[in-house]
């Protein structure tokens, strides 16, 4: 029998930026206990680490998270640590599109392994597949519409 060792939990709330660097989170699944389904998950499955999914689209891409603010960033940061502080193991970032040498967002990366890295927790981040040949990326949106590579954008 496998064991399982990690899972990312859907917290069931979005980021969204507020102004003024605020972070406002809102729920997605109305009336659903995600702590208490978090915590009965490792009540079952002891050993599991659980860490907190929390994404968005950046406004690079069209969304309303602007990772290019300080205190945007330094929100995210926050509100993360709160979620550890329910007991969370980690933080796992669905933050996109996310291009190549993103500064604003390793930027809050750095901050934010520095807080997981004090409190012992996990980071991890979900990120499109490396372009495996230079221009690739443009062949796939060309052919596909979607290159599905992390590159620089290509317009």
């Amino acid at each position: 029998m496998k064991e399982l060792h990690d899972q990312e939990t859907e917290t069931g709330l979005e980021l969204h930026h507020g102004g003024g660097g605020a972070i406002i989170i809102k729920p997605r699944y109305v009336g659903l206990n995600w702590v208490y389904v978090t915590m009965r998950l490792k009540a079952v499955c002891p050993g599991i680490r659980i860490q907190a999914y929390l994404g968005q689209v950046e406004a690079k891409g069209g969304g309303t998270l602007d990772l290019s603010s300080t205190e945007v960033r330094d929100s995210i940061v926050k509100t993360a640590e709160a979620f550890l502080d329910l007991n969370f193991d980690g933080i796992h970032y669905d933050i996109e599109p996310i291009y190549s040498g993103d500064e604003d967002y390793l930027s809050l990366l750095e901050a934010t392994h520095t807080m997981t890295r004090e409190r012992g927790a996990l980071l991890s981040v979900a990120v499109a597949k490396p372009e495996p040949i230079a221009g690739m990326a443009a062949l796939a949106e060309m052919v596909a519409n979607n290159p599905g590579y992390w590159t620089g954008p290509t317009s």
